[in-house]
Order: structure tokens, then sequence, then C-alpha cells
């Protein structure tokens, strides 16, 4: 009987025998489980289990009956040894979507502005399956098994700032290893409204609180320690995302004719590895983002000519902690190339379209000593003696526990009130 022989590449070893056979071939995962059990599907030849890892230059042999389920690509280029065809794509490897603020051999980071798309066409992922098919590596290496060249966490359609994307599974893994581990901050601006009445809304809060997602795709915030009764989760379909903590530094009151009581604040978010839920947590506190129409009841009610185009969230720092190159993933303890990282801190500057839409004179200056405050903070953080300190200091959560964590957006805030003039 001859087997069908598909090698392992680089991006895919390591995985399990009945993960990478689920992206394959296209069966359910029951019938992927009893060809293996029938030794229909082997490795280098012989029969193996499901939990079996798999390693660069091994192969995967699929026999002749499951030849008319694998990927059609796969098909071509293994079976009928074709050259799969590639989908006509408006994107090319010499046209990215976004300004490129930083690229190496394994990330890629680039500028995303409103209106950006992470997937579909003209999309990020589309530029990256471009340069991936440019350089050959489609053609080197036969169609791809499971891994391809993505974004490395999310941002909505309208939010703005630093997207990074990894070029090879261990850049993959190795981000998100810094991210379980809390080895990364990030940085974001956002205009909200606040209750002028309400002077608490203007001090420095940390939200902390249990997030949960509805089968409509909306967040779902409750206080710390709580979750919704049965039949609520039942009736919603909520599924819990887990614990987010946003910390939020307020900057200088904007002015604007959508809303009287419009804020810029800074906020901080130690990664974790986890969901925050930036938008859903601010209309939880009572403090929406300005413009938002899905977490803003307020815009809403706004005539059609004071309507923002959309929310103002821009997504400007991602500092690595010191530590963060001395955590080794196992593809780089097995690999002579380490995974190259980007610098320690990518910033990137406050939108033309707010410039564009806040008209006031102040509110754009202070916009200027924002991007001031964030060059003199990133040649900063380039020292350890600068961040390491950082690292000792504790914030205190409105739950009354105190928890470890790097308070850098406290130090961006007195940073712009040296400025500020």
């Amino acid at each position: 009987m001859h087997y069908t022989s598909i090698p392992i590449d680089k991006n895919n070893e390591d995985k399990r025998l009945d993960s990478l056979c689920k992206k394959i071939v296209r069966l359910p995962y029951s019938a992927i489980m009893t060809k293996i059990r029938k030794k229909s599907i082997r490795i280098n030849g012989k029969p193996a289990k499901a939990s079996t890892k798999l390693y660069y230059e091994d192969s995967i042999d699929f026999a002749p009956s499951l030849v008319p389920f694998l990927r059609k690509d796969l098909a071509e280029y293994y079976v009928h040894k074709t050259a799969p065809k590639e989908t006509p794509s408006r994107i090319t490897a010499t046209k990215a979507p976004f300004p490129i603020l930083f690229q190496n051999r394994d990330f890629l980071c680039l500028e995303k502005q409103q209106e950006g798309t992470l997937f579909g066409t003209k999309s990020i992922t589309e530029y990256l399956h471009a340069v991936q098919r440019e350089n050959g590596i489609r053609q080197e290496q036969g169609p791809h098994l499971g891994f391809r060249p993505g974004p490395c966490h999310r941002l909505d359609r309208n939010t703005s700032g630093l997207l990074l994307c990894a070029k090879s599974l261990a850049a993959a893994r190795k981000m998100q290893t810094l991210q379980s581990n809390d080895s990364l901050l990030k940085i974001y601006f956002g205009i909200l409204e606040i209750d002028s009445k309400e002077p608490e809304r203007q001090k420095k809060r940390v939200l902390d609180h249990e997030l949960y997602r509805s089968s409509q795709n909306v967040t779902h915030v409750f206080p710390l320690g709580e979750e919704p009764e049965q039949a609520v989760m039942k009736r919603m379909q909520l599924r819990h995302l887990g614990r987010g903590t946003l910390t939020l530094q307020p900057l200088f009151p904007v002015q604007t004719k959508a809303s009287a009581s419009a804020w810029c604040y800074g906020m901080q978010i130690d990664t974790g590895g986890k969901t925050h839920q930036i938008r859903a947590q601010c209309e939880y506190a009572k403090m929406p983002l300005l413009g938002d129409r899905k977490y803003n009841e307020r815009t809403k009610s706004l005539a059609f000519s004071l309507l923002p185009p959309a929310y103002f969230l821009h997504a400007a720092v991602i500092v690595q902690k010191p530590d963060a190159d001395e955590e080794k993933t196992d593809e780089e303890k097995r690999s002579q190339l380490p995974v190259s990282l980007p610098p320690r801190t990518l910033v990137s500057p406050i939108p033309q379209n707010w410039h564009n839409y806040f008209k006031d004179s102040k509110t754009r200056r202070n916009f200027e000593k924002i991007q001031e405050c964030l060059t003199s903070l990133e040649a900063k953080l380039q020292d350890d003696s600068f961040f390491t300190p950082l690292l000792r200091r504790s914030t205190r959560l409105e739950t009354g526990a105190s928890r470890v964590k790097t308070d850098l957006i406290a130090v961006f805030s007195s940073m712009f009130g040296r400025v500020r003039g």
C-alpha cells in the first residue's frame, strides 16, 4: 500500500499528531482518531499514538483512503505533484496596508489605523501571507500545514496603534510566553466621557472586574469574584473570559461639541495573556469612550452632525520588561537561532485623525506634549536603572488587595505634568 507522505517543517514541530491532523484532514476529530488507531495515519512509516509529538523532518503518512479528504492545496502539491494555485490578492509584499514601524526576521510591527481590519480582504493577515508567498517560502517548502504569519494580539476595527505580528511559529510562541508571564506592558490613550459632577472620576483609578462574553459578541462586566446567575448564563450564553485589570490616569480635558465633559486618559494594562476589554470596562465604570456606538448609550442620542466618526482609542506603547529576553521557550532551547525580539520599547504617535477632529488649539498642543513625553519615555526605558525600580512598586486595587505591578502610567503622567505649560 502506497502512503502519501507530508514532511514536518520547523513551524510545526513539537505539535501532537492529532492536533496537526485536524488542520490537514477534512474529517471530524473522532474520525481522525479512528484512522490513527487503525494505523491509516502513521509517522515515518510506523504506527503512532495520537499524543505523539512531531519533530522537524518527520513525515506524516496517509493511507490512500484518506487522500480524498486531504486539504486541497496539500493534495495538489504532495499527491498530484503540482504547485498549489494561489488565491488572487490585491495586496502585495511591497504594499503594506499600514505603515511599518519595525521588522526583523521574526517580528513585524505595524501602525494600525482606524477602520483597519486584521482578517479578510485588504487586511493585515492578507499582507503577511503575501510576504510569505512572494519570498518563495510556499514554493520551497510546500503549502503550510498549520501556522501562518499573523497578529500576536487583537485590536478592534476602530482601535488604532501598535500591532505586533509574528512571522514564525517560534516567534508567536515566544510572544505568548511573554504575555502569560507578565513581561509586557501596554499603554493606551483614549478620550472618555466622564461625569463632571463626580470629581472622583477625574482621579487615578484601577478597574478590576470579571469579564464575560455573550453569543452576540458583547462583553458583560461583573464585580470581581462574582458571577452571573445560572439562568442568565444559559439565556445569554455567557462565556467567562477571565479577569481584566486596567489602570486609568486622567491627563487633560478635551473640548468637543459631542460632549461637555470629555477627558483624555492614559491607560495601562499588564498583558497577562488575557483579554482586558477596555471599552466594556470603561462603560461599566460610567466612563465610556467618546463616540463608541456599542458601549456608550450617550452616543445613540447624539445628532448625526455631532457624532464622531468612531471612538478614540490608541495603542501607543508596548514595553518589554528587562527580564523578557531571559525567558526561553522550548523552541529556542532546541534551536541554534534564538527568536529575535523587537526593541524593548515600541511607540506609536497620536494618529492624525485625532488632530483633525479636535480643532481646539489647546487640545492639539496637549497631543503634541503627549508625543514629546513618549519620545522621552522611550529613551529612558532603554536604561535598566530607570526601569528596575518600577518593578518593585505596588498598586492597591479597589478590592483592597495589594498587587505588585509596574506603575508606568504614573511615571508618564508626572512627565506630562512637568511639560504642561
